[in-house]
């Protein structure tokens, strides 16, 4: 039986900026969105990490929701993966993103709202709310990474090289640090990724330390901003 992919669910309590549990104790992962991370195991937070929870937990905290389940409706956590509105019809996703308490992802097939998503996005960038006022959050130089960075972030640089591996499109920053597009999701994008050649850019991903080198994946063009 297939699951339903629209259903009421109460709020139990609320994880960090983009995660919540509901009162059946299911975790969910809110779609397009990313907020700072609460930190962990001595990681200090990032900042804005607390206020994105606690803005969450203002939105729909105790409160009955909708979830609209993504075409993929877990991830590999488990997580139930989902676009959330309030009982009023607001989309959380976009009130956290217009605040400046969250940046947008894309990570296939799970790409609905993606127009509006940017727009609320766009809106805190140009009034430089939250996140996009802060110097923290600035897009890191390429050859500036360590190898002890990881998680989300920014990144600006030159394409200096373009090679395929069995899996992906490498990206090459520098010797350090790849950008890796994976073949199956080369169809979301134009033109050959070889062009890309030369070309200064913006991504944002979550950074992965991999044999003392350092990957960040796309999945999406959106998640790449051409510099001219």
């Amino acid at each position: 039986m297939q699951p339903a992919t629209q259903l009421q669910a109460q709020v139990a309590y609320v994880l960090d900026g983009d995660t919540l549990i509901l009162a059946d104790q299911r975790h969910v992962r809110l779609i397009g969105i990313n907020a700072p991370e609460i930190g962990k195991d001595g990681v200090p937070d990032q900042p804005l990490s607390r206020a994105a929870r606690g803005a969450l937990e203002h939105l729909v905290g105790g409160k009955t929701v909708e979830l609209r389940l993504g075409h993929e409706t877990h991830d590999h956590y488990g997580r139930v993966l989902a676009h959330v509105n309030l009982a009023d019809g607001r989309s959380v996703q976009e009130l956290l993103l217009s605040s400046g308490l969250a940046v947008r992802v894309a990570i296939p097939p799970n790409l609905d709202r993606q127009q509006a998503y940017a727009a609320a996005e766009e809106l805190a960038r140009t009034n430089k709310r939250g996140i996009w006022g802060m110097v923290y959050y600035e897009p890191v130089a390429a050859e500036h990474l360590r190898a002890s960075d990881s998680g989300f972030r920014f990144v600006i640089g030159r394409v200096e090289d373009v090679w395929r591996s069995k899996k992906y499109v490498h990206l090459v920053m520098t010797p350090r640090l790849h950008l890796l597009l994976p073949l199956k999701d080369l169809r979301y994008f134009n033109g050959k990724p070889e062009n890309l050649v030369g070309q200064r850019l913006i991504a944002r991903g979550w950074i992965t330390n991999y044999g003392g080198n350092l990957q960040l994946r796309v999945h999406h063009p959106s998640m790449l901003s051409l510099l001219h």
